[in-house]
C-alpha cells in the first residue's frame, strides 16, 4: 500500500454517511471505493465514481483497507462484526450500539481478530476540546461538567434524542473525569408532537465516586441548535462552545486567574470529522490493534442504558 491511498468502504449513505463521503473526498491519502446502502439514488456530489451495493455483505473486502459504519444504530454491531471477522478495521458512528452487551461483543471480536474499531464521538476530535482537556490541570482539575446539546430535530425512527444527542455529553464528561459514574439520574422534559414525530428533551445528572458531577440537557425539542460544555475548575471555568466563533473560553474566578487565562481558540481550522477519519487512517497505517475510543464507546452505551432505566 506504500504510496497508494487507503481504500475505504462506507456503510450507510444517509445524512451522516453523505457527510463522511464529502469529508473523505477532501482528504489526501484516502479514497472512497465502495458504499453499501439500500438507497438506490445517492447524492452525485458525494459519491462520484464510487461503486455501490445494497448490503454490506456485498462489499469486496479483499479490495478494501477499512470501513466507516454510518447506518442505522440497530445495525451497527452486525455491520461492524462482519468487517472485524474479516480483519477490516472500522470506524463506527456514535452511539456504538443500543446495549453495552453488544458493545462488549464487538470488543471481544476486535481482540480475537486483532483488528481495531473506533467510535465516532466527533467533539472529542475537536482541537478546542482537546485543548480544554490539557488545560484542566492548570486550573485545579475538573469539579463539575455542565452541558447542553440539541436542536429542533432531527426526528429519527431508529434512536431516541437522548441517545442521539446525549451520547456526546456523556462521552465528553467521561473524557474529562476519566472514570465511569456511580450514580445516574434522568428525567424526560418537554415533549412536542410534530406530525408523526415526537420531539423530546432530557435532563441527566451523573455522580462520580470522587464527588464530581456532570449535568446536561439534551434533545431534539430545543428552540435552537446548541452544543456547549462548561467544565468548572477551582480557579476557572473552561467553556467549549462548538457553535461560537470562540470555541474555547477560559473564565477566571478571580482577577488573578482571569489575567492569566490564556488561549482563546478562534475557529476550527481542521474539521473534527476530518480528524476522526484521519484517526482511522493512522490506526491502520500504524498497525494498531486497538483504539481508546472503543472502550469509551461501550462505557457511553452503558451510561445511556442506565439513563433509560432511570426515566
Amino acid at each position: 500500500m506504500s504510496g497508494q491511498p487507503l481504500r475505504l468502504a462506507l456503510i450507510g449513505a444517509g445524512h451522516w454517511g453523505t457527510r463522511y463521503a464529502l469529508t473523505i473526498n477532501a482528504l489526501p491519502g484516502v479514497a472512497l471505493r465502495w458504499v453499501a446502502s439500500r438507497r438506490e439514488r445517492l447524492p452525485a456530489s458525494a459519491f462520484v465514481g464510487v461503486a455501490h451495493c445494497a448490503h454490506w455483505s456485498g462489499l469486496p473486502l479483499a479490495q478494501l483497507d477499512a470501513a466507516i459504519i454510518a447506518n442505522a444504530t440497530e445495525d451497527h454491531i452486525a455491520a461492524a462484526a462482519f468487517c472485524l471477522q474479516r480483519s477490516l478495521p472500522v470506524l463506527v458512528e456514535k452511539p456504538l450500539a443500543l446495549s453495552a452487551d453488544e458493545g462488549r461483543q464487538l470488543v471481544r471480536l476486535s481482540k480475537r481478530y486483532a483488528t481495531p474499531f473506533l467510535v465516532g464521538f466527533t467533539h472529542l476530535y475537536a482541537r478546542p476540546f482537546e485543548r480544554l482537556l490539557r488545560l484542566l490541570g492548570r486550573y485545579g482539575g475538573a469539579q463539575a461538567v455542565l452541558s447542553q446539546g440539541g436542536s429542533s430535530g432531527p426526528y429519527r425512527a431508529d434512536i431516541s434524542p437522548l441517545w442521539d444527542y446525549g451520547a456526546h455529553d456523556v462521552a465528553m464528561a467521561l473524557r474529562v473525569f476519566r472514570r465511569r459514574p456511580v450514580g445516574v439520574e434522568a428525567a424526560r422534559l418537554d415533549g412536542v408532537k410534530l406530525g408523526g414525530h415526537t420531539a423530546e428533551n432530557y435532563r441527566v445528572q451523573l455522580r462520580f465516586e470522587t464527588g464530581q458531577t456532570a449535568r446536561f440537557e439534551a434533545g431534539n425539542a430545543m428552540a435552537q441548535k446548541v452544543r456547549i460544555t462548561r467544565v468548572v475548575c477551582p480557579e476557572a471555568d473552561l467553556v467549549y462552545d462548538d457553535l461560537a466563533p470562540e470555541k474555547l473560553r477560559v473564565i477566571g474566578h478571580s482577577k488573578a486567574t482571569h489575567s492569566k487565562a490564556t488561549a482563546v481558540l478562534l475557529g476550527e481550522h481542521e474539521p473534527p470529522l476530518a480528524r476522526m477519519v484521519q484517526a482511522l487512517v493512522d490506526t491502520y497505517n500504524r498497525r494498531h490493534r486497538s483504539h481508546w475510543s472503543a472502550a469509551l464507546g461501550v462505557a457511553v452505551t452503558a451510561v445511556l442504558e442506565r439513563c433509560e432505566k432511570a426515566l
